[in-house]
């Protein structure tokens, strides 16, 4: 099978929500990280991986950036951090370029509601904006 796309940086995100009992809603799209174009994900191209991040409540994944040795950076909001508040917090989580493990996850509290809107890795420091 022939890959329509040329060797590039791409990363597929495939973004929605599992509600019990009913089809998994989601998108998904083929962002190619050397120009940031997007183009649709043809879901016949076989699968080589895939992972499953989250909760029973809400996780959304906001921004995705990698460092220096290819480990993956992904950020954005969670509504499930055990505080009982009812706000939405962010998350960092840190996973391994290689296997895909995850390595660190932590969540960013406020009193409020808290977003993180963007994510840069540059030089082994984490900038976060939101």
């Amino acid at each position: 099978m022939s890959r329509i796309f040329p060797k590039m940086l791409i990363l597929i995100l495939v973004t929605g929500f599992l509600i019990v009992n009913t089809p998994l809603i989601c998108e998904a799209v083929i962002v190619d990280q050397t120009n940031y174009k997007q183009y649709p994900f043809d879901i016949t191209e076989p699968l080589v991986f895939s992972t499953l991040t989250g909760n029973q409540t809400q996780d959304n994944i906001i921004c995705v950036d990698y460092d220096e040795v290819g480990d993956l950076y992904v950020a954005g909001i969670t509504s499930d951090t055990g505080d009982n508040d009812d706000n939405c917090d962010s998350f960092l989580m840190k996973i391994n370029g290689t296997d895909f493990s995850p390595i660190n996850y932590t969540t960013i509290k406020g009193s409020d509601f808290d977003f993180v809107k963007d994510l840069v890795v540059d030089s082994g420091k984490i900038y976060l904006v939101g």
